[in-house]
């Protein structure tokens, strides 16, 4: 039976409403810091009210029998958005931080129920697609077309034991895999990104954290669940180290997987055990990428922290995380330097849950995407620019930034003095860098959605240590 006009209008309709709502909860997330809770909500609420009236005209229209499925998915998601934002703005007035990231962790569900609607409707397609490839056609037939297929491939969102339970915390000591559409036997090996969810989290939902950047690049997701409420790092036994070597030997006979890109990146709690696993014995993990953990002592104590020589390490935190002050993630970088580990460390000018959501991502596929061999010839030049006393672009840098973080607008140059931040204003469409400051390197931009300047970022490399640091802030903190 043809969809009638009226039922494509409607769905029209909603999907605007719907996505541009969602846009809205992602940006809340980017932004969440607990001071600024008020604020966010009142910037969510309207979009309640946007939801409102198409939902009314969905469940309104006369849909054929065959898209009745569909309809009430639709339907489904759209209250689970209004019931999420209804939930962040009662936190809000709560007053109490916890509630505000009990309220986002409805997003998850939410996205695990839209994603089935990914091959039928092309804006949640692209919705789930990083922003700057939502414009790639062909992309989005070749995952439409793989989603489709019927040669029986287990591809695209699995789960193993992984359930969420009706009290909420769910099954322990499962996993959930997200093996892109597009995956073919005959096909090349592909990178493997291993997340750990925070403490009392649950693998099933930290999977959607990722799964665009997978979805996007073809890579491999692994998203497990702790046996326990949180990962074994409070002492004793470990009882998640094992679990996890076994997936990945799992997933590796079942799908062709690059064992010279397997990432362990993790949350919180997640990322205190991504550093005291993936420096373990024996360890099949290569790159390893926590955002806001600790250093846990255990790694001192048992000497594994050796094992982290030579190996590309990503430090990321958030510069306004009130769980794990930023004073913890200095001192970690201070022990790796130490210990002549590849370390990369990156603050970002936000708070916990933002870091974790959104900006490691780029953090990490530097070291999937990039690999450090790249950054390391960047730096290795940049110096080279800087203490020769002269003025020019690195022509290294200029291609990273096209390649994946460029933009061009007004900017200023920046250097560092014992951790305060200065600016001396210029303007230009390239970075460029003050030969007065020989350790200190120069800008790099950070694209919106809209194609604007969103963030400003420079890379440094610490005279004492050796070690690359970046730091992103808004661009109006500077």
């Amino acid at each position: 039976m043809p969809v009638s006009p009226v039922v494509a209008e409607t769905t029209d309709a909603l999907l605007v409403a719907l996505l541009g709502a969602l846009d809205r909860v992602e940006w809340a997330q980017r932004q969440l810091f607990p001071p600024r809770a008020l604020e966010l909500a009142d910037r969510l609420a309207p979009h309640a009210e946007r939801l409102a009236g198409p939902l009314r005209a969905l469940e309104a229209a006369a849909w054929p029998e065959d898209l009745r499925l569909l309809r009430e998915r639709l339907g489904q998601v759209t209250r689970q958005a209004i019931e999420l934002i209804g939930a962040f703005a009662s936190a809000a007035h709560s007053g109490e931080p916890i509630e505000l990231y009990r309220a986002l962790r409805r997003f998850a569900p939410l996205q695990e129920a839209l994603y089935p609607l990914a091959p039928v409707l092309d804006p949640v397609s692209r919705w789930f697609l990083e922003p700057g490839r939502r414009g790639n056609d062909l992309l989005v037939q070749r995952l439409r077309d793989a989603a489709l297929r019927e040669d029986g491939a287990r591809v695209g969102v699995l789960h193993a034991r992984n359930e969420h339970g009706s009290s909420g915390g769910g099954s322990r000591g499962g996993l959930s895999l997200y093996v892109p559409e597009t995956w073919e036997a005959s096909a090349a090996p592909a990178p493997l990104v291993v997340a750990l969810h925070g403490g009392s989290g649950h693998g099933r939902d930290f999977l959607w954290a990722w799964l665009r950047e997978a979805r996007s690049r073809g890579v491999l997701l692994l998203s497990p669940t702790a046996l326990e409420r949180t990962w074994s790092i409070m002492g004793g036994e470990d009882v998640d180290a094992p679990r996890l070597q076994a997936a990945v030997e799992d997933v590796s006979a079942r799908y062709h997987v690059d064992r010279t890109r397997v990432l362990l990146t993790g949350m919180s709690d997640g990322a205190t055990y991504a550093l005291l696993c993936g420096l373990a014995e024996g360890m099949p993990f290569t790159h390893l990428a926590p955002a806001c953990g600790v250093l846990h002592p255990f790694l001192l104590a048992r000497g594994d922290i050796q094992h982290a020589r030579g190996r590309p390490i990503y430090l990321v935190h958030g510069a306004l995380d009130w769980m794990f002050p930023l004073y913890t993630a200095h001192l970690t970088r201070i022990f790796y330097s130490r210990a002549d580990v590849r370390l990369y460390f990156c603050y970002w000018y936000v708070g916990w849950y933002f870091v974790g959501k959104r900006q490691a991502k780029l953090v990490c596929w530097a070291a999937i995407d990039f690999r450090v061999q790249v950054a390391e010839q960047v730096f290795e030049e940049l110096m080279t620019v800087t203490q020769g006393g002269g003025r020019r672009t690195p022509t290294l840098l200029n291609s990273a930034i096209k390649e994946g973080i460029g933009g061009k607008g007004n900017h200023g140059t920046i250097k560092l003095f014992e951790g305060k931040i200065f600016q001396d204003h210029a303007q230009g469409n390239n970075p460029w860098f003050n030969p007065g400051h020989s350790h200190r390197i120069g800008l790099i931009f950070m694209k919106s959605a809209e194609g604007g300047i969103d963030r400003l970022g420079f890379l440094g490399l610490d005279a004492k240590t050796q070690g690359v640091a970046v730091f992103i802030a808004p661009v109006g903190i500077l």
